[in-house]
C-alpha cells in the first residue's frame, strides 16, 4: 500500500497547508471520482480559514484532528463522516494540526452507493455511525485508522463493499450529468430533459433522488467552477470576460449566482483573508 501512496500528486501547496490527490484503483473508477487529502499545519501567522467550492457530490471523509465549519457552525472531531451533496461554498477552520482524507463519489452512482434517496442529504454532514453507511464500517477498524495509509486502505475497502450496489445504476441520470458537464452548465434544463426523452419535472425528480441536487443547481455549480478554473489559469482576464466564456450574458447574473454559492462577490472572494482552494478540486 505504501508504494501506491507514493503516486500522489500535489494539487496545491503552501507554507501551512497542502492539497494532494491519491490514486483511485481502476476497479473503483466507475464509483470513486477521486481520493484527496488536505493537511493543515497550525502556525502563529495566517488566517487559518479555508474555502471549498461546492460540487454537488457525495464525499466520504476522515478527519484526523478537529475543525469547525464557519458556514454551518458544525464541529467535527476525529472520525469518519458522510458528506451529502454540497450546493454552497464551505468554509472550515482547523482548530489544531488537521488532516482530512476524502473519497468523492461519482454523480451517477451516489444514491446507490449511499443506499438512500439523497433528497434530504443536501448540505448534510453525518458521522458514519449515524448514516446509511454504518453497516460497512467496522468501529474497531475505524479506531485503528491512525495514518494516511490506514485511512486510504479503509476507504478503499468500504468502497469495494458498496460496489455491488452500484452496478449499472441510473444510466439516464449519468447521461444527463455528462451533458451538463460537456456544456459547462450552459445547456438549458428543458433541452436536457428533451435529450433524455422525459419531462422537466421527471428529470428534476431523478436528480434529487439520485444526486441530491436539482439539474439547475448542478448546472450552476459547474458554471461557477468553470469560471474559477478559467480565472485561476489566466488571472489577468477580467471577470466580465470570464463570465461570458461560461455562457453568462452579463456580469450581474454571474455575480448573483456566485453570491448564491459563496455568499460574497467574486472580487471579494479573491481579496478576502481566507485561503481559497476551489481551484484544487476541479469537477
Amino acid at each position: 500500500m505504501s508504494d501506491v501512496l507514493k503516486e500522489v500528486s500535489a494539487l496545491k501547496m503552501a507554507d501551512n497547508w497542502s492539497m494532494t490527490e491519491l490514486p483511485v484503483p481502476s476497479e473503483l473508477s466507475t464509483i470513486v471520482d477521486r481520493i484527496w487529502s488536505f493537511r493543515y499545519f497550525r502556525q502563529a501567522k495566517g488566517p487559518g480559514y479555508y474555502r471549498f467550492a461546492p460540487e454537488g457530490r457525495v464525499d466520504i471523509i476522515y478527519v484526523h484532528g478537529d475543525l469547525k465549519s464557519q458556514t454551518s457552525n458544525q464541529s467535527c472531531s476525529s472520525g469518519f463522516y458522510l458528506c451529502g451533496p454540497l450546493t454552497y461554498g464551505a468554509t472550515i477552520k482547523p482548530v489544531c494540526d488537521t488532516a482530512i482524507i476524502g473519497a468523492t463519489i461519482n454523480y451517477d452512482v451516489a444514491a446507490a452507493f449511499v443506499g438512500c434517496d439523497l433528497t434530504d442529504m443536501r448540505n448534510v454532514v453525518l458521522p458514519i455511525a449515524d448514516s446509511p453507511l454504518c453497516d460497512v464500517f467496522d468501529n474497531e477498524l475505524m479506531s485503528c485508522a491512525k495514518t494516511t495509509t490506514d485511512t486510504y486502505a479503509l476507504l478503499l475497502s468500504m468502497c469495494q463493499l458498496r460496489a455491488r450496489n452500484t452496478v449499472n445504476a441510473y444510466a439516464q441520470t449519468k447521461a444527463a450529468v455528462s451533458d451538463i458537464k460537456e456544456s459547462r452548465g450552459v445547456l438549458s434544463i428543458s433541452d436536457l430533459a428533451a435529450k433524455q426523452g422525459c419531462t422537466v419535472r421527471t428529470l428534476q425528480r431523478r436528480f434529487l433522488v439520485h444526486l441530491g441536487v436539482s439539474p439547475k443547481e448542478l448546472a450552476q455549480i459547474i458554471r461557477i467552477r468553470s469560471a474559477l478554473d478559467i480565472h485561476y489559469v489566466n488571472k489577468n482576464k477580467s471577470w466580465l470576460e470570464t463570465c461570458l466564456d461560461v455562457g453568462y450574458y452579463d456580469q450581474s447574473h454571474f455575480i448573483r449566482d456566485f453570491r448564491r454559492s459563496f455568499f460574497i462577490s467574486p472580487q471579494d472572494f479573491l481579496l478576502s483573508e481566507y485561503i481559497n482552494i476551489a481551484e484544487s478540486t476541479a469537477i
